[in-house]
C-alpha cells in the first residue's frame, strides 16, 4: 500500500514509528523521497511529516541535513539547519561526534540510538539513527528521529542521587538493615551494621531468610510480616540468633517500599538486649522497693518528693496523691534546730551520703523518729539530679531507749542516797566491841556487799557519761597483772559451777604496768572475761593470757563461736543472742571504757575452731 490509500490521521498513527516511515518512503523505486512521492503530493506528504510531534530530520552523504520538520526547528530555535553539518547542531564545530552514528548508518548500514548534550541549549537528546537503502541496497541518506529527553536525564539524575543517598544511609548506617522479600521471607539485602551485630557476611545472610535468624515459629512470624504489609503493625519485638549461636532481644521498626515495582519490606533492626536487662534489673529493684518494709523517699534538688514508697504512706499516713510534690519540710517536727537540718544539706549538696536519726511529724501530727540515710543521685556528667532516703521508723527503740536511761537515773541518783545508809550502819555497829565473831563477819560481808554494789552503780554511771561524752578520765600506771589475779579470784566460784578452769599464762612473773584507771580496767575485763565464762562449754578452759612485750596484745581466749547473728554487732549496745538473761550490756560497757582509755578492743570467730579470741591493745607508759 501507497501512504495515498491512508488518510492523514491513520497516515501520522502508521509514520509514528520511524519503521515505517522509512518503509514508505524508502523501498519504492526512487532514491529519495522527492522522487518517490508524485509532485502533486509532496506538499501533502511534507505536511503530515511535519505535523509529527516527533523531530525527524534526513542526512545525506555528505553529512549535511537534506531535510528537517517543524518540530526540529522548534527544538533547536533555528529555521535554517538544513543546509548545515548535522555534528554542528550539536555543538561540534570541527569534527564528527565521538562514535558518530549517522557516519556508521552510512558505513554499514546499522541503526542505532545515541544520546547527545547541546552546551547551548543545555539540554539532551535521544538520535534514532535508521538507514535508507535505494533499490541495490546502498544506503543513500539517513533518516533520524530526535527526541528531547532532558526531562528525563533529570529524572535519572535525580533518581540516581536519591538511590546513592539511600544507598549510603543504608550501608553505613550504624543501625542494623534488612531488605526482605515478603513472598518467601529472604534477605535481598543487609548493611554493615547487621554483618556486625548477627556476625554473618553480606553474601552469606543473602542465601538466608528471615526465618533463619528469628526464633518465633515460622507460622506466626508469616502472620506477623502480612500484617506488615497490611500497616496494621511496624513495630515488633523478637529474639534473633546471631553465627554464634546467642540469642538477641531485637526491637524492629518495618515498612513496606517499592522497588522496581514490586513491593518489599525494609526493617531498622535495635539490638535491645542490655536494655531488656536494665528493664528487667529496674523491675526487680522497683518491686524491692514496693515491698520494702523501709521508707523510700525520691526528691528533686530542692527537695520536693517525686515517688514515695508504700510504706512511707503507712508511715505518715500521706496518700501518694497527698506526697508527690510536697516538700520534704511537710515532716518537719520542730524537735531539731535549724543548725541540725542545715548540717544535713550541706552533707548531701556535696555529694555525700547523710546517717543519722531524725524526729519527723506524721499527716495528724504525731511524732515518731527514723534512722535515715540520704543519698545524692549524680548523673552520667557528674550532675547531681535527685536525693534518695532510705529510713527505718525507730520509735519503738527510741522509746526503749528512754525508758532505760530513765531507768539508769533512778539507779544513780535514787539508790545511791539509801545504799550509803546501808554501808554507814555496819561501820558503827562494828565499832562495839562486844560484837561475836560471828556477828563482825555478818556485817563484814553485808558492807562488802554494800560497797560492791555501790561500784556497781558508780560504774553505770560512768558508763552513762561515757555515752554522753561528760566522763573525765584520769589515767594513772595500774598494774595489769595483778587487777587480772584479783579478777580471777573473784570469779573462781563462777567457774567452778560450770566445771570450768581458768589460767593466766604468758609474762606472769613481774608487774605490767599500763596507762588506766584501776576501776575502769578491772570492770573492762570482768567483763569480758565474764562473758567468756557465760559463752564456755561445760568442762572446758578459759585462757587470759599476757603479752611478753609492749607491743603485744592482752588475749581472752575460750571455746565455743559467737553466734553468727551477733559476730558482726558484738560490741553494740542491747545485741545478745541464746544466753540466759543475756543483755548485751557488758561487751558493749567494754567497748566504751577502751575506747575512752584509748585501748584498741576486737573480736574474732571460728566455727571451724569453735573458738573465740577477745583482744585488748593497752596503753603502756
Amino acid at each position: 500500500m501507497k501512504y495515498t490509500d491512508f488518510s492523514k490521521e491513520e497516515l501520522i498513527a502508521r509514520i509514528e514509528s520511524l519503521e515505517a516511515l522509512v518503509e514508505l518512503s524508502g523501498s519504492g523505486e526512487g532514491h529519495n523521497i522527492s522522487r518517490l512521492i508524485e509532485a502533486e503530493e509532496r506538499d501533502r506528504f511534507y505536511e503530515i511529516l511535519s505535523a509529527l510531534d516527533t523531530g525527524l530530520r534526513i542526512i545525506e552523504p555528505d553529512m549535511t541535513i537534506g531535510w528537517v520538520n517543524a518540530k526540529i526547528s522548534e527544538m533547536f530555535s533555528s529555521s535554517d539547519i538544513v543546509g548545515q553539518k548535522c555534528y554542528k547542531v550539536f555543538g561540534a564545530e570541527d569534527s564528527f561526534c565521538k562514535d558518530c552514528a549517522t557516519r556508521r548508518s552510512f558505513n554499514d548500514g546499522s541503526s542505532s540510538t545515541t544520546e547527545h548534550y547541546h552546551p547551548t541549549h543545555k539540554k539532551w537528546f535521544s538520535v534514532y539513527t535508521v538507514p535508507i537503502h535505494d533499490e541495490s541496497g546502498k544506503v543513500v541518506r539517513v533518516l533520524e528521529s530526535v527526541t528531547d529527553i532532558s526531562q528525563q536525564k533529570k529524572t535519572e539524575l535525580h533518581l540516581k542521587q536519591s538511590e546513592y543517598r539511600y544507598r549510603s544511609l543504608f550501608n553505613d548506617n550504624s543501625v542494623a538493615m534488612f531488605l526482605v522479600n515478603p513472598a518467601d521471607g529472604k534477605l535481598i539485602d543487609v548493611n554493615k551494621a547487621a554483618e556486625r551485630l548477627y556476625g554473618w557476611s553480606r553474601a552469606e545472610m543473602q542465601e538466608m531468610s528471615v526465618y533463619d535468624i528469628n526464633t518465633m515459629p515460622r507460622e506466626d512470624l508469616a502472620m506477623e510480616i502480612t500484617r506488615n504489609l497490611r500497616l496494621d503493625k511496624n513495630t515488633f519485638h523478637f529474639q534473633h540468633r546471631d553465627a554464634y549461636g546467642e540469642i538477641h532481644d531485637v526491637e524492629i521498626h518495618s515498612g513496606p517500599i517499592m522497588v522496581d515495582g514490586r513491593k518489599i519490606i525494609h526493617s531498622s533492626i535495635i539490638d535491645v538486649t542490655e536494655r531488656k536487662k536494665n528493664e528487667l534489673e529496674l523491675m526487680r529493684l522497683r518491686r524491692s522497693v514496693e515491698n520494702s518494709f523501709a521508707s523510700v523517699v525520691i526528691t528533686d534538688k530542692g527537695g520536693n518528693i517525686v515517688y514515695v514508697n508504700p510504706a512511707f504512706l503507712q508511715v505518715t499516713g500521706y496518700s501518694r496523691d497527698e506526697a508527690i510534690g510536697k516538700n520534704t519540710r511537710v515532716l518537719k517536727s520542730g524537735v531539731h534546730t535549724d543548725e541540725f537540718y542545715k548540717e544535713m544539706w550541706r552533707t548531701i549538696v556535696r555529694g555525700t551520703t547523710w546517717r543519722g536519726e531524725i524526729c519527723n511529724r506524721k499527716k495528724d501530727g504525731t511524732l515518731f523518729w527514723e534512722q535515715a540515710t540520704i543519698s545524692p543521685v549524680i548523673d552520667n556528667e557528674g550532675c547531681l539530679t535527685n536525693y534518695v532516703a532510705v529510713k527505718d521508723d525507730i520509735t519503738e527503740r527510741k522509746e526503749l531507749e528512754r525508758l532505760k536511761e530513765d531507768v539508769e537515773r533512778i539507779m544513780h541518783h535514787d539508790l545511791k542516797n539509801p545504799l550509803n545508809g546501808i554501808i554507814g550502819l555496819p561501820e558503827i555497829l562494828l565499832m562495839d566491841d562486844r560484837l561475836s565473831e560471828e556477828h563482825q563477819n555478818i556485817l563484814e560481808m553485808i558492807k562488802t556487799s554494800g560497797y560492791r554494789m555501790l561500784r556497781m552503780i558508780d560504774s553505770s554511771l560512768n558508763i552513762f557519761k561515757m555515752e554522753n561524752n561528760t566522763y573525765s578520765y584520769f589515767p594513772q600506771l595500774v598494774d595489769l597483772r595483778a587487777v587480772l589475779e584479783t579478777l580471777l579470784k573473784d570469779i573462781e566460784s563462777k567457774c567452778s559451777s560450770k566445771g570450768l578452769e581458768i589460767v593466766l599464762e604468758g609474762n606472769t612473773a613481774k608487774p605490767l604496768n599500763v596507762l588506766a584507771e584501776h576501776d575502769l580496767l578491772y570492770i573492762m575485763f570482768s567483763n569480758i572475761i565474764v562473758n567468756a565464762v557465760e559463752a564456755s562449754p561445760m568442762g572446758e578452759r578459759i585462757v587470759v593470757q599476757l603479752p611478753y612485750s609492749p607491743d603485744r596484745c592482752v588475749k581472752v581466749i575460750n571455746k565455743g563461736a559467737v553466734p553468727e547473728q551477733v559476730r558482726y554487732d558484738f560490741f553494740e549496745k542491747y545485741k545478745t543472742h541464746g544466753k540466759m538473761g543475756g543483755t548485751g550490756i557488758g561487751t558493749y560497757s567494754s567497748m566504751l571504757i577502751a575506747e575512752t582509755m584509748g585501748y584498741g578492743l576486737e573480736m574474732s570467730t571460728s566455727d571451724e575452731e569453735d573458738m573465740t579470741v577477745i583482744e585488748v591493745s593497752v596503753v603502756y607508759r
